[in-house]
């Protein structure tokens, strides 16, 4: 394999590499050099690691590209689970969710969705649980945790809720959290 062009020199020196790196098997690779610097035995060795941090270079860039093909399967996942839960199939969009979540765990939007496909199942906790595991990754999101209030009120936990609303006002200070702040305070019990 050969990588890139290189400078005309005296003699082209093929160095076979058989290494194993992070399951990657790097054969050999075309180095340019002069033949008297490659009769030291030293130079062989930094000749070698060279070898080993050019294939490693273009192994991390292969993988970078392979990251964003899995963002892009998130994103169509996430886009079959809004399809499925909009024609009223909420178990596949669940399932299609999941899916885009580990495909991209950061992935903000894909556990709002989720929360609110459990919320139509009324499932409120496990809404809440989603939105927690969001907020561990942005906790500066403020729709986040004004969603967990809304949620945990309508499972029952007023408490919670005025946790939730306390967060996302100390976040940002809209008028519609504090009109929520308002609409718990007057409907909690304690």
């Amino acid at each position: 394999m050969q990588i890139g062009k290189y400078e005309k020199a005296d003699i082209h020196v093929f160095i076979p590499v058989e290494k194993f790196i992070t399951g990657l098997r790097i054969r050999t690779l075309l180095l340019v050099c002069r033949r008297r610097r490659v009769r030291h035995q030293p130079v062989r060795a930094r000749l070698a690691r060279k070898i080993i941090l050019i294939s490693l270079f273009y192994w991390s860039r292969f993988n970078a590209a392979m990251r964003n093909y899995d963002y892009i399967e998130a994103d169509d996942c996430y886009d079959m689970a809004v399809a499925w839960i909009r024609s009223g199939n909420i178990e596949k969009g669940v399932e299609r969710l999941n899916r885009a979540i580990d495909l991209n765990p950061c992935f903000i939007y894909a556990y709002i969705t989720l929360a609110r496909a459990y919320a139509l199942k009324k499932k409120y906790s496990d809404a809440v649980h989603a939105l927690k595991r969001a907020a561990w990754i942005d906790p500066a999101f403020d729709r986040l945790h004004f969603l967990m209030a809304k949620y945990a009120y309508r499972n029952g936990d007023h408490k919670s809720a005025l946790i939730f609303i306390e967060r996302a006002l100390s976040i940002d200070r809209k008028m519609l959290y504090e009109l929520t702040k308002e609409f718990i305070m007057a409907g909690w019990p304690g």
